[in-house]
Order: C-alpha cells, then sequence, then structure tokens
C-alpha cells in the first residue's frame, strides 16, 4: 500500500494559480512510479474539485487503475463554491473516478445528474480499532475534528463561561493527531463533544464517524445540534 500526502494548502487564495497544478503533477507521478514497482489494485482517495483537477484523475484510470473517491457532506457540497479552477465540491470531478463512494444516501441523484456512478454507504467506525482503554478520566471535555463554521464560535464561548476544551484536528493549535491517539482521548475523556451541522449549515444535520468512534470506545459522546 503506497500512501499520498501533500504540504499545500488548498484554502491559500493562491491555490489555483500554481500550487494546484504542482500538486497534481506530484500525486500523477507518484501513482505512476508507485504503479510501476507494483500494480495498484484500486486508488482510493478523498479529494474534491478544490484538490485535483479531473483530467489527472482520468489519466491515473488509463494506467489500468479503478479509482474510487469518498466525499462527505455531499447534502451541502456537492458543487459548493466556483472557483479559478472549478465548483470546490465534487461535481466536476465525479465523473472521472470509477465509483464515488458518498456518506449521503440523498445526494446519490446528484451523482447521476453528472452521469457519475455512486454507492451509498453510511458512516461507521471499527470496533477492534475504537475500543474501551484502561486509562485515567484526565481530560474533562474533548474535541475531535477540524476547526471550521460555528465549531471556533462554540468552543470560544465555553471557554468564556470557564469551560476549557481539548481540541484536536486540523485548523486547531494542537494540530492532528494519529487514530491510536484518537482512541486515547475519546478514552481519557469525561465528555466528547460533537457538532451534528453538515459543512456551515444551520438547518441541516447528520451523523459523523465520532459519534460511532466515541461510544466504541467506552466513551459519553455529546453532541451540538445543528443551529446552535
Amino acid at each position: 500500500m503506497a500512501h499520498f500526502k501533500w504540504d499545500g494548502n488548498p484554502y491559500d487564495p493562491q491555490w489555483d494559480f500554481g500550487a494546484k497544478q504542482r500538486m497534481n503533477n506530484e500525486l500523477f507521478r507518484a501513482v505512476a512510479a508507485a504503479h510501476s514497482v507494483q500494480p495498484i489494485d484500486v486508488f482510493f482517495s478523498y479529494l474534491s474539485g478544490r484538490t485535483v483537477f479531473p483530467g489527472i484523475v482520468r489519466a491515473i484510470g488509463m494506467m489500468g487503475i479503478p479509482t474510487l473517491n469518498i466525499s462527505l457532506g455531499d447534502k451541502t457540497k456537492f458543487y459548493n463554491t466556483l472557483e479559478p479552477t472549478g465548483f470546490s465540491g465534487t461535481a466536476d470531478i465525479a465523473n472521472a473516478f470509477t465509483l464515488c463512494w458518498t456518506s449521503t444516501e440523498d445526494a446519490v441523484k446528484l451523482f447521476e445528474s453528472v452521469a457519475a456512478h455512486a454507492i451509498y454507504l453510511p458512516e461507521g467506525a471499527n470496533p477492534e480499532i475504537y475500543r474501551p482503554l484502561d486509562v485515567p478520566f484526565d481530560i474533562d471535555i474533548s474535541f475531535l475534528g477540524q476547526c471550521y463554521g460555528q465549531r471556533p464560535k462554540v468552543i470560544e464561548c465555553l471557554k468564556n463561561k470557564g469551560i476549557h476544551v481539548h481540541t484536536f484536528g486540523h485548523g486547531w493549535p494542537s494540530g492532528e493527531i494519529q487514530v491510536e491517539d484518537m482512541v486515547r482521548v475519546y478514552n481519557r475523556s469525561r465528555i466528547n463533544l460533537g457538532f451534528a451541522a453538515v459543512s456551515d449549515s444551520k438547518d441541516i444535520c447528520c451523523l459523523k464517524g465520532r459519534d460511532f468512534e466515541a461510544p466504541m470506545s467506552g466513551a459519553v459522546p455529546n453532541t451540538i445540534p445543528s443551529g446552535t
């Protein structure tokens, strides 16, 4: 199994004017190099129109590699914003993949509307990974997830009321942590905070991975609904 992870920031204002193309070139070269050493059975990605060009995906497919892309939040982000290189959601790239995996059941029709093949698979968690551990409760409240939308506002509001929340994930000062560390945080926390909103929406909610991960770890989840 080969992994590819780039260092660029797709939210940088200059991303569409050079950095995106460079990353895509690096991605293609990395896939081609790995495929030349040992044939790749499947190219599995979590990409959007903001991060990849459909032509790169098709080029990978032309090497005889089936391509599978997972996307979350398709209910509000299928098209998303129109940027210099196209829509930032999955609409522009969906039909370049062999198959698209969406966690939103009613989004399957959106994929079909752009001649893409999609399969609905709901979110869940692996009980062999997310499991109770014999560790002390030394974190009162934690949140594992990206920093965006209403999340930082809620965290700041709790802080102003004297409630400290340990945050982990992209965009927070502590940054991202490995899966094994996530399991430990779930186990160490008296309360695992969650947010149910889809993207920045105040009206649409859905289940998240942590809604399964935390209980499987023997933890106590507490989810804030959309519009809070």
